[in-house]
């Protein structure tokens, strides 16, 4: 049997790892996630994660016309020379309204946005990495959506 710990971490590395063969899925369809931005009009955004997945979406808006105004990562670590991060701690001082917030970490989305509902009191939107992969998806199959 597997200690508490280990599982939860096992489930963890399941669901990205699930978010991960989708978006590799969208790519290899001819899709991106740069359409889940555009279809509502969204230019400003935080990452909030500066693992894999939030390098990845990072790397995928990068030469677009989507803004990150910087990450959000509980360890501050080196993303390039243009994008700043910051630990969650100073989120309400260095949250810009226009943004909207982007949750790279699958399995901690709940916590995570309950956290920042809680902390910025205003009505951002925040999204799920799963919204945008899933999106892209759907309008791959439905391209009139």
């Amino acid at each position: 049997m597997f200690p508490m710990r280990r599982r939860v971490k096992y489930k963890m590395h399941i669901l990205e790892r699930d978010v991960v063969l989708d978006w590799l899925r969208l790519i290899q369809s001819g899709g991106d996630v740069k359409g889940f931005f555009f279809r509502r009009n969204i230019s400003d955004i935080i990452i909030y994660g500066a693992g894999a997945l939030g390098l990845k979406l990072y790397e995928d808006i990068r030469e677009t016309d989507i803004n990150v105004h910087y990450f959000i990562d509980k360890s501050v670590r080196y993303v390039d020379d243009v994008v700043t991060v910051y630990t969650p701690a100073c989120i309400k001082e260095v949250f810009t309204s226009e943004c909207s917030i982007i949750v790279t970490s699958v399995f901690y989305f709940p916590e995570i946005y309950d956290y920042l509902r809680e902390e910025l009191h205003n009505d951002v939107e925040i999204f799920s990495i799963e919204d945008i992969i899933y999106d892209g998806i759907i309008n791959m199959k439905n391209p009139k959506l």
